[in-house]
């Protein structure tokens, strides 16, 4: 009769847990919605990626099958890249990559995980947060659940529904086409939050309202290519034309050092004790610049930056003039030339 009791008494503990974590649930499902943040249409299928995953358990290597769960925006076809949702993300599944259709039961019970943001495109975010919320409102309840506790264990990005939606409309701002007023007037309304009303958030809008703000067409071609910065968005244009013209883009480009326009570029900065060491070293070339291929210590972090046309004006000066066809080492020692407070902090594209 006492081990009865037990398994009752166990069993209404978790019924109660999870009516209280479908109650949260709905809240932030609500929420989700309110911020226009993305549901995956009625016709997406529900679909897992199998990975081989390979680790070192008690000395011995042990080899097993992983499964990460997106969204499936076209129908499936062998061989064939297929567009998805991951969480806020969209992403195109590789030739190989082996996408299968998934019920939520099957899901739940493999422990399927969702992938990590910092293998997609753009900012990152909660991307089991994400999907949880996407699967709750197709009322696949015990699948979201499974989710949303392991979204407690996501390191990328916020845990919140307001992180996520600053993470969308950021990423939105650099890859949509038009004016991108609503984008920039659903990011003043984020900041108009207590968790995301920083002066370096409220600075960031500030940046973007001036990048869409209508410009006098410039009669200068030189002026019209650096306009043309706030469209650019990783290539070899308009970037091109400016180092290919040498010195005599140079009084253009030094009136565009406090620019602070927004291009369409997000870069990874990567923040680290060989970093840090560098800035205060009077040595040239610094430390880090000899050292970029070497695999970081554990204690680096990264974060992303919205790359302003004043980053990329300070690069292209220092790159002066394009003496080399390859990767320009201009660009890192224009870090070191004009100051982090020009050009920021060192970074890759992303």
């Amino acid at each position: 009769m006492t081990r009865f009791r037990t398994c009752a008494a166990v069993s209404l503990v978790l019924c109660l847990q999870q009516a209280v974590a479908g109650d949260e649930l709905d809240a932030l499902l609500a929420k989700y919605k309110s911020h226009g943040l993305p549901l995956p249409p009625a016709s997406a299928t529900l679909c897992a990626r199998e990975v081989a995953d390979s680790r070192v358990v008690n000395g011995k290597r042990v080899r097993a099958k992983r499964y990460y769960l997106a969204f499936a925006l076209e129908p499936l076809q062998p061989g064939k890249q297929i567009r998805c949702m991951v969480g806020i993300h969209e992403w195109k599944s590789p030739v190989h990559a082996s996408l299968a259709p998934v019920t939520a039961k099957a899901a739940v019970a493999a422990r399927v995980a969702t992938m990590s943001s910092f293998d997609l495109k753009g900012l990152p975010s909660n991307v089991a947060l994400a999907t949880a919320l996407q699967c709750k409102a197709r009322g696949l309840n015990q699948l979201a659940d499974h989710l949303f506790h392991r979204s407690r264990q996501e390191s990328a990005g916020d845990q919140t529904v307001e992180g996520l939606a600053w993470q969308y409309w950021r990423n939105l701002f650099a890859t949509e086409e038009g004016d991108r007023k609503d984008i920039v007037a659903r990011l003043r309304g984020l900041c108009g939050l207590s968790s995301l009303g920083t002066q370096r958030n409220k600075q960031l809008v500030a940046d973007m309202e001036l990048t869409i703000a209508p410009m006098p067409e410039s009669t200068d071609e030189l002026e019209a290519v650096i306009d043309s910065l706030v469209h650019y968005a990783g290539g070899p244009e308009p970037v091109r034309t400016l180092k290919l013209r040498g010195f005599d883009a140079v009084p253009a480009l030094l009136r565009h050092l406090d620019d602070a326009r927004l291009t369409r570029e997000i870069w990874t900065t990567v923040v680290s004790p060989i970093r840090r060491a560098s800035q205060e070293s009077p040595t040239f070339p610094p430390s880090w610049m000899t050292r970029q291929h070497v695999s970081f210590p554990a204690t680096t972090r990264a974060s992303f930056t919205s790359v302003k046309v004043s980053r990329t004006v300070g690069f292209l000066l220092a790159g002066m003039p394009p003496t080399n066809s390859g990767p320009c080492w201009g660009w890192m020692y224009g870090k070191y030339l004009l100051g982090p407070q020009r050009t920021g902090s060192y970074a890759v594209r992303r």
